[in-house]
């Protein structure tokens, strides 16, 4: 593997590690949102939401539209969720062994 593909891989990997990013990501799966909405839902704060979204946002998973002085953040990659359950599946299998 290229030294370049296992840089991006480790993006992937220190942005998916974080549940917070997993849940957006899982909560953007219904349909775009505000931070707000993000905010009241998973119940954490905004500055750590917003955070987590821009973390997203570099590696292509979240998009956002600008709508007047708020964004509408949504998801770029619904087969990320494919890939995040076969690496489950691997763990909870090898977990077994």
């Amino acid at each position: 593997m290229e030294k370049r593909d296992r840089e991006r891989l480790a993006k992937y990997f220190s942005v998916l590690q974080n549940e917070l990013g997993l849940r957006i990501l899982w909560f953007l799966k219904d349909g775009p949102a505000y931070v707000f909405q993000i905010v009241k839902k998973l119940k954490v704060k905004a500055a750590i939401v917003s955070r987590t979204l821009k973390s997203l946002r570099l590696i292509n998973l979240v998009g956002f539209e600008q709508e007047d002085n708020r964004r509408k953040y949504y998801l770029k990659r619904k087969d990320i969720f494919e890939l995040i359950m076969m690496f489950n599946e691997a763990i909870k299998r090898k977990n077994k062994q």
